[in-house]
C-alpha cells in the first residue's frame, strides 16, 4: 500500500511540474508575440527623426528646383532653412549656397560661404573630410571665375590633402596646362596670353558648377 501511495504522489508531482512548464512556455510565447508585434509596428512607420530627415531632403530638392530656374533668392532662402533644420546632416547644402552666389556674380559672398562651410564641417564628428574637400573644390572655382588659376590650383591641392579624388586630380592637371600656356604666352606676347586665358575661362564656364 505504501508503495502505491508514493507512486501516486510522484505522479501528481510530475503532473504539477508539467503544468507549470506549460504555463511558462505559454507566457514566453505571448511575450515573444507581443515583441514581434512591436517590431512589426516599428518597421511599418518612420520615427520622428526619420520623418524630419525626409522632410528636409524634400525641402532641399525644392531649393534645387529654384536654383535650376535661376530663382536664386528663393533658392538661398530654402537652403538656409535646410541648414537650420539639420546643420549636421545637411552641411553640404552650404556648397549649394556658394554656387548660388557664384551664379549671382557675388564672388566675395561665394568665397566667404566656402570658408564658413569648411569651418562648420571641421566642427563635426566624425570629421567629413570628403565634404571638406568638395568645399575647397568649390572655392577654387570661385578663383577660376576671378581668372586666378594659380589660386584655384592651390585650393584644389588642399582639397586633395583632405580627400583624394580623381576628378579633382584631373582638374588640377588640366588647369596647370592652361596656366603654363597662359604664362608662356604672357612672356612672349601679353595680348595672346589674354586670349588664351579667356579661352580657358570659357571652357570652365561651360561646366556645371552646381552639385545640387
Amino acid at each position: 500500500m505504501r508503495h502505491g501511495w508514493e507512486d501516486g504522489r510522484r505522479a501528481r508531482g510530475d503532473l504539477g511540474h508539467a503544468a507549470l512548464l506549460a504555463e511558462h512556455l505559454n507566457v514566453t510565447k505571448d511575450l515573444l508575440s507581443a515583441k514581434n508585434g512591436e517590431v512589426a509596428a516599428a518597421d511599418g512607420e518612420l520615427t520622428e527623426e526619420e520623418k524630419t530627415a525626409e522632410e528636409v531632403k524634400a525641402l532641399r530638392a525644392t531649393g534645387n528646383e529654384h536654383y535650376k530656374k535661376k530663382d536664386f533668392a528663393e533658392a538661398l532662402r530654402i537652403y538656409n532653412e535646410v541648414y537650420e533644420k539639420d546643420p549636421e546632416g545637411q552641411v553640404s547644402v552650404l556648397s549649394n549656397k556658394a554656387a548660388v552666389y557664384m551664379e549671382m556674380g557675388d564672388l566675395d559672398a561665394a568665397e566667404k560661404q566656402c570658408e564658413e562651410a569648411i569651418e562648420a564641417a571641421r566642427g563635426l564628428r566624425p570629421t567629413p573630410f570628403e565634404q571638406i574637400a568638395k568645399f575647397y573644390v568649390r572655392w577654387g572655382k570661385v578663383y577660376v571665375k576671378r581668372k586666378d588659376l594659380g589660386k584655384a590650383i592651390e585650393l584644389w591641392e588642399k582639397a586633395q590633402m583632405e580627400f583624394t579624388d580623381k576628378a579633382t586630380e584631373r582638374l588640377i592637371k588640366t588647369t596647370l596646362l592652361e596656366k603654363k600656356k597662359a604664362d608662356k604666352l604672357a612672356y612672349v606676347d601679353p595680348e595672346k596670353a589674354k586670349e588664351a586665358k579667356e579661352r580657358g575661362n570659357t571652357a570652365f564656364r561651360a561646366q556645371q558648377w552646381a552639385e545640387a
